[in-house]
């Protein structure tokens, strides 16, 4: 055959960060590329070879933005080889992964993992917990059961543990599930009596395996983003925020009076948050450089933000403190934090009954 791909590429599958380069034998003295990604041509061009030999190198950013701008995670990448009438086809799975941070192959990752680098992770009740994975199969959907395992303080002070469990139905491929830590903890107060407090919880799904620990803290701002499998994932944040107003403009005399135009008011809200671990400040990093992220408004729906700035310095001495600060704006620059409301709740609680 004067038309060869060397590189073994046929049949397997590959971390997207992991893509191989092409190896290509010719005896014409060029050959025709044709890369395929979910269906949609990423690639199609002619390389000229030299002592008979071309190769396509670099072809990760290629099928990574190919994938993202589809919204795959996990999708089949065809590679065509021809010149004259001789073609060389081969295909591939590959599974969205924008950094090289994986120890296991991509058969063991999605069939006993979660789509998350994180699976130790800090929560509140406040959070709707979104968790991605993968179901291998076809069909119109499948049936599973998360298992979980509630760890409690109850009202007399003692500690205990409840297993519960959740039955769910799935469709196949790449999937998300949402957990609501409020109701998990409704179904402790429901087992063990009023005064019961969810400390931590436990999820096992087939063989994957997630901890949640719940912070107690008033109120938190929560977020989603696209991981570096993109996926949606969520994360709650106990912190103090500062809201910011700041406007340009410019100015102009105009019959004796001065006047402002090309008026520009920029929110922003500065987040400091609490201590963190050094595993979970590396699963923020992200958070910080996700291309998608949305906030949670107080009326349930998310609005697309962005990351402005941040402070981000990670250590893994024993004894020292993580900490992160970073300023997020509204994406349309319009929305608000706020929501109208006749109620207007001006006093706090020992004085309602006096001026209700």
């Amino acid at each position: 055959m004067a038309l060869t791909l060397n590189t073994s590429i046929d049949g397997k599958k590959f971390y997207s960060c992991d893509f191989p380069d092409l190896s290509i034998s010719t005896n014409y003295g060029l050959a025709n590329v044709n890369i395929v990604v979910n269906g949609s041509t990423a690639l199609s061009t002619r390389y000229y070879a030299v002592s008979g030999r071309v190769t396509v190198r670099n072809l990760v950013p290629l099928v990574e933005l190919s994938m993202e701008q589809q919204g795959k995670s996990f999708c089949t990448v065809g590679i065509t080889i021809s010149v004259a009438n001789e073609t060389v086809s081969a295909s591939c799975q590959v599974l969205l992964c924008k950094l090289k941070c994986m120890t296991v192959d991509v058969d063991t990752f999605l069939a006993d993992s979660f789509l998350t680098t994180h699976n130790h992770r800090l929560t509140t009740l406040y959070n709707q917990e979104v968790l991605p994975f993968y179901i291998a199969g076809s069909g119109n959907y499948s049936v599973g059961t998360f298992f979980f395992t509630l760890n409690v303080r109850k009202a007399d002070g003692s500690y205990d543990s409840y297993e519960y469990i959740s039955g769910r139905r799935f469709a196949f491929g790449i999937v998300t599930s949402t957990i609501s830590v409020k109701e998990l903890q409704w179904v402790c107060e429901n087992h063990f009596g009023n005064g019961t407090q969810l400390l931590s919880f436990t999820l096992k799904f087939s063989s994957r395996l997630i901890h949640y620990y719940v912070i107690p803290c008033a109120s938190a701002q929560e977020f989603r983003f696209k991981n570096i499998f993109g996926c949606m994932e969520s994360l709650g944040i106990p912190g103090a925020t500062i809201s910011k107003l700041e406007s340009d403009f410019s100015e102009a005399m105009v019959d004796g009076r001065l006047q402002h135009y090309d008026v520009k008011h920029t929110r922003t809200f500065e987040v400091q948050t609490a201590q963190l671990l050094s595993g979970y400040m590396t699963w923020l990093e992200q958070f910080l450089t996700s291309s998608s992220i949305m906030r949670k408004l107080p009326d349930g729906m998310f609005a697309d933000v962005l990351i402005k700035e941040y402070s981000f310095e990670q250590t893994d001495a024993p004894g020292e403190e993580n900490t992160l600060s970073f300023t997020w704006q509204f994406a349309d620059g319009k929305q608000s934090t706020q929501r109208y409301s006749i109620h207007t709740g001006i006093f706090t609680e020992q004085y309602n009954q006096i001026f209700a």
